[in-house]
């Protein structure tokens, strides 16, 4: 793009290194300073250094070690404060999903075959059965024993091995 000298110096007369060297410099201060992964002996050395840099290569090289520290650091922050949070028990590490036991899967096929129950309602069940964990089924099995118990002309059915009284 530029011809840029070897040695960093300044072509007489020409603005566009200079632009360049001003672009890179606030770009190197923009991570750096006011930065809290900087600690101020670092931010007034950059501050310093950047300043005295006239070869717009180093200062492209700089600005790509800085912004990589400040990623290095910004990952070491947030796997310092989860470990600290996961050692004081503020995060609860997610637990493995429990599926519908085979009994109440066997139940919910039961109740959705049940003619007391509206073509959407076995079609929702035998639809969502391969889903449910074990408290929504929990749930969604004492809705359809309501749903059936309404229905019921008798006092009570008996469902597997399951027997509720109306």
């Amino acid at each position: 793009m530029y011809a840029i000298p070897q040695n960093g110096q300044v072509a007489a007369g020409t603005d566009t290194p200079t632009l360049h060297l001003g672009t890179y410099r606030r770009n190197i201060l923009a991570v750096v300073v006011d930065n809290e992964l900087f600690t101020p002996a670092e931010q007034l050395r950059c501050n310093d250094a950047v300043h005295q840099c006239a070869c717009p290569r180093k200062l492209a090289l700089w600005l790509t070690n800085v912004r990589r520290v400040a990623g290095e650091r910004e990952e070491e922050r947030q796997v310092a404060s989860f470990s600290q949070a996961v050692e004081r028990g503020r995060v609860l590490i997610a637990q493995p999903v429990r599926y519908a036991t085979p009994a109440q899967c066997d139940e919910l096929y039961r109740l959705a075959c049940h003619p007391a129950l509206s073509a959407a309602d076995k079609t929702q069940t035998l639809l969502l059965l391969p889903a449910f964990t074990e408290s929504e089924a929990a749930t969604y099995l004492g809705k359809l024993r309501a749903k059936v118990l309404r229905h019921t002309s008798q006092g009570s059915w008996q469902v597997g091995s399951t027997v509720a009284q109306a």
